[in-house]
């Protein structure tokens, strides 16, 4: 697993994380924002709503995007999500 991970002056914080191996290699990102909502006033708590929220939106998708207003969660099938990138340049070019 390969985690990365950034944080700026206002309280904003973001992290992206890598997982498995190919074929089955999953990209996950989080992203937090300075909120005055309590019930988001925790990042990992906001970020662990908005998974759950995914999970239950999106139980057998290999991809799900969730936004919170204070946090956005998405993850991402690697290998799937380059095959559909070749296929739209390969339109464009056209």
């Amino acid at each position: 697993m390969v985690a990365n991970g950034s944080s700026t002056s206002n309280r904003s914080s973001c992290v992206g994380i890598l997982a498995g191996v190919r074929p089955d290699q999953i990209s996950a990102s989080a992203f937090c924002c300075d909120s005055s909502e309590p019930a988001y006033s925790d990042c990992g708590a906001c970020v662990a709503m908005a998974f759950r929220y995914a999970r239950w939106l999106c139980g057998y998708s290999r991809r799900a995007m969730v936004d919170l207003g204070a946090c956005r969660v998405g993850y991402h099938d690697v290998e799937r999500m380059e095959r559909e990138m070749r296929a739209v340049s390969a339109v464009r070019r056209e």
